[in-house]
């Protein structure tokens, strides 16, 4: 089974009501894809050490139009498998 991890960055500039808004989406689609017990991150320096140190190999995003382009292309590029919780909400809502 892959190792998931559900990605969703802080910023500094955050409401923090949309914050918990988006990491509510990501936690609701990881239950549905039955990864009860998929692990956070808040931040990219996470998010790299979890999938380069730790074996994860996919990850759920709020939403990728919504993440930082270096963010997703780093993801590619080492092969990740990302998720994009609003899109498979849409889908299977």
């Amino acid at each position: 089974m892959m190792k998931t991890l559900i990605y969703c960055h802080r910023n500094w500039n955050d409401n923090a009501h949309e914050w918990e808004k988006r990491q509510k989406l990501c936690r609701a689609v990881s239950r549905e894809l039955g990864l009860i017990h998929a692990v956070e991150a808040e931040d990219f320096a996470t998010l790299q050490r979890l999938c380069l140190r730790e074996g994860y190999q996919r990850v759920i995003l709020p939403s990728v139009m919504h993440t930082p382009p270096d963010v997703i292309q780093w993801l590619k590029s080492h092969g990740i498998r990302i998720h994009d919780a609003m899109r498979l909400q849409r889908q299977s809502g």
